[in-house]
């Protein structure tokens, strides 16, 4: 059944559920069927847990042909061992990110927990959830490391084997193998980074060595520290507390003041001498900043 109506109530019209239903309930009259109408979504990974939706609406038909979700759904448990996982996927990226490991591994374990639940229940769907659920925590784990550039062959063996159960084989069956693989990928993440700890006096070493550069960027310190620049940016804000621009500009502002103040170098030397050739950029910049011209500065 096709309907491209609106899809919430405008003033004065039925939204588009209230059409369907209408439409559902006439046509199940006529022909004596049963139905129910689910929730909607645009991910494949819904799929389960409208499925779900549907075997629960449907204990109602007893009392009547047609039952909206919709209409129940506040009654119910708000357990739903099909629903996706989207919030706990995200805080174990995040905590990946922010390599807390603690937090990283409870995340883990929730989501085992959940899968656990989800594949006792009697239908084939659960598969189809368990697989997705597992590969997502899998790439989580593995789009973290390769952030801070851990090398892919120090950790491919394990990645496939686990890859593998995650596609491959029964849940119940590979469980305990399946979460001791995931937990050697954490712990290999953790042993890595605890190789690669960048300290805030290191980043400020190179950064005061060298931002007086005007090739000097964020990538020249993710190369340095043999991480990605996406990794690099959120360590120096971390550890930096402002941004990487923020903070270089404000290193360069300092030094071209001082310049100004205490030295007879010309506006365009000044300008060289903090890592900006074009001199009328480093014009318009400070002014930005302090509301006055370089030469008002100097007076």
């Amino acid at each position: 059944m096709i309907y491209s109506g609106p899809e919430e109530n405008i003033e004065g019209e039925h939204s588009k559920e209230d059409i369907l239903l209408a439409l559902l309930e006439d046509y199940c009259e006529e022909k004596e069927y049963i139905a129910v109408l689910s929730k909607g979504s645009t991910s494949p990974m819904d799929i389960p847990a409208l499925y779900e939706s549907v075997l629960l609406a449907s204990r109602l038909w007893n009392q009547k042909r047609v039952v909206s979700f919709r209409s129940i759904e506040p009654k119910m448990s708000m357990e739903r061992p099909l629903a996706y996982p989207y919030e706990a996927l995200d805080q174990l990226a995040l905590a990946l990110k922010e390599q807390d490991f603690s937090a990283a591994e409870l995340q883990i374990q929730t989501l085992f927990i959940l899968l656990d639940n989800s594949s006792s229940l009697e239908n084939t769907l659960p598969d189809f959830f368990v697989r997705c659920v597992l590969i997502d925590i899998l790439t989580a784990i593995i789009n973290a490391m390769d952030q801070i550039n851990i090398k892919f062959r120090d950790y491919s063996e394990v990645y496939f084997e686990t890859l593998y159960f995650c596609r491959s084989c029964p849940y119940p069956e590979k469980r305990e193998e399946l979460l001791a693989r995931i937990k050697q990928l954490l712990t290999l993440f953790s042993s890595e980074t605890e190789n690669q700890l960048i300290s805030a006096a290191q980043i400020q070493q190179l950064v005061a060595a060298h931002y007086a550069s005007a090739n000097f960027s964020i990538s020249y310190l993710a190369d340095n520290f043999h991480v990605s620049i996406a990794y690099m940016s959120y360590l120096f804000k971390k550890e930096m507390g402002e941004n990487f621009s923020d903070y270089v500009w404000n290193l360069r502002l300092g030094k071209a003041k001082e310049l100004l103040l205490n030295t007879d170098m010309s506006i365009d030397d000044i300008s060289l001498a903090v890592g900006y050739v074009n001199t009328s950029s480093f014009r318009r910049k400070f002014k930005q900043a302090t509301g006055m011209t370089p030469s008002q500065l100097r007076g």
